[in-house]
């Protein structure tokens, strides 16, 4: 079995292409769906009990301070990718402290 150079050549540039192009793609998923879906999160623990009012609270805060600063990081037009990767940081480490609060075996009060 032989493969020319130039097939070789392109199989490894749709390779690269498509991995790219999934890349971007859960990093947009990231950016425009993460805080609805982190706010729906706290919703469900908060009904569930597994949420107290001040664990909400500071989650809530957190999720308003990661909205803050993208919108001031988008100020001009774009995000750098020294800022798209702070906000995906910050963004998952965001979601391991709803993760730990809802799991943390506090019961809240009803």
């Amino acid at each position: 079995m032989r493969i020319s150079l130039s097939g070789l050549m392109v199989m490894l540039a749709a390779g690269f292409m498509g991995q790219s192009a999934w890349a971007e793609g859960t990093a947009e998923n990231q950016q425009t769906s993460g805080p609805l879906h982190m706010h729906k999160r706290i919703h469900q623990g908060v009904e569930s009990g597994e949420l107290t009012r001040h664990e909400r609270i500071r989650l809530n805060a957190e999720q308003r301070a990661i909205h803050r600063e993208r919108k001031q990081d988008m100020k001009d037009g774009e995000l750098s990718p020294q800022e798209r990767r702070k906000l995906l940081r910050d963004k998952r480490h965001a979601s391991r402290d709803i993760y730990r609060q809802k799991h943390d075996d506090q019961v809240a009060s009803r």
